[in-house]
């Protein structure tokens, strides 16, 4: 099996918090879920949204290393989530990450 890169740069728009539960309200937990964009080998994709964990919950908006990995939803899929978060303090006159990840 090939590597792929799991770390690209976000650009955090918003992030929205949620307390959800199952049917029958037994089990709770907080879904934290960010609108952002994702840049991919220098090229922007569309607007998406990437599951947070809640010690992230309080990011600010603006631009972020962030490193990818697969998180199990309780309908047994995975998805794409954020596990770790770290500031762009290097960006050029147009916005865009400077250094490599």
């Amino acid at each position: 099996m090939g590597q792929f890169d799991t770390r690209y740069v976000i650009e955090v728009f918003s992030v929205k918090v949620e307390q959800k539960s199952n049917d029958d309200g037994s089990r709770s937990w907080e879904s934290c879920i960010a609108k952002c964009r994702i840049e991919a080998a220098g090229d922007p994709v569309e607007i998406l949204e990437l599951q947070l964990p809640p010690s992230l919950k309080d990011v600010q908006p603006g631009k972020y290393y962030a490193e990818l990995g697969l998180y199990r939803t309780f309908d047994r899929r995975f998805e794409p989530a954020v596990v770790d978060l770290k500031e762009c303090s290097e960006v050029d006159a147009e916005g865009n990450a400077r250094t490599s990840l």
